[in-house]
């Protein structure tokens, strides 16, 4: 019998490239595999990120999360993460904030040339 986990690591998982995981990194019984990135935040909370403000939050629109501050540095993470060949998974709610993230896949995407 073979039990499977996915566990997302957040921005621990950014710290495990830099001393060398890759993907299935680990042995039989644990690999890792995935990095998760958080870019907004939740419909309850209000920190989703949209173009238009909540109707019960005054003129707040939501914010982005702390790690995709500055944009440079989370697509430095995506290439970085890429060449690990680690999986990311990006928890994206808002309009505005899943826009920003396609337009950061889409640059991603053109500068792998394994991909164009």
């Amino acid at each position: 019998m073979r039990l499977r986990v996915l566990n997302e690591s957040g921005l621990c998982g950014y710290r495990c490239l830099k001393i060398g995981v890759r993907n299935a990194f680990g042995g039989p019984y644990l690999r890792i595999g995935a990095v998760k990135a958080y870019a907004d935040g939740s419909l309850g909370s209000g920190t989703a990120y949209f173009y238009e403000p909540f109707l019960n939050q005054g003129n707040s629109r939501g914010l982005l999360s702390d790690e995709m501050h500055p944009i440079a540095l989370m697509r430095d993470r995506y290439m970085k993460a890429d060449a690990a060949g680690i999986q990311i998974c990006t928890h994206a709610i808002g309009d505005a904030e899943l826009l920003q993230r396609g337009e950061l896949t889409a640059r991603i995407y053109a500068a792998l040339s394994r991909w164009t």
